[in-house]
């Protein structure tokens, strides 16, 4: 005899059982917080897709104690990983940002051209 289980049975299943799981708001915002995702604490640096174990990167030298601003350094793994669609994701917005502001600028010059030479 073979077990099947379909969706109306799942569902009466998570229904008894989503709220001790993702109800409990306080435990749900402590998680939250240690995996660094609110508030943002630069925790995702620390991931081990994100972190480029192949280069070693040393500190810079401090000359006084005003200069440590808790920043640590850390070298990205830009070859691979989730690190990957990151930036690419963010090179392309704003890629997309910068392109349409060059556009407008060269539409905005063009049309003052041609005001300036109606005026002649």
């Amino acid at each position: 005899m073979r077990l099947s289980l379909g969706p109306t049975d799942i569902i009466p299943l998570l229904n008894r059982i989503f709220h001790k799981s993702y109800g409990d708001e306080r435990s749900n915002r402590k998680a939250v917080a240690d995996r660094g995702w609110y508030p943002a604490n630069r925790k995702l640096l620390e991931h081990k897709e994100l972190v480029d174990d192949s280069a070693t990167c040393t500190a810079p030298e401090v000359k006084d104690s005003l200069e440590l601003s808790g920043n640590s350094m850390v070298t990205l793994n830009v070859r691979g990983g989730m690190t990957v669609g990151y930036l690419d994701c963010m090179i392309t917005k704003r890629t997309r940002g910068s392109a349409a502001k060059r556009a407008a600028y060269e539409r905005k010059r063009k049309g003052d051209t041609a005001v300036a030479n109606l005026k002649e």
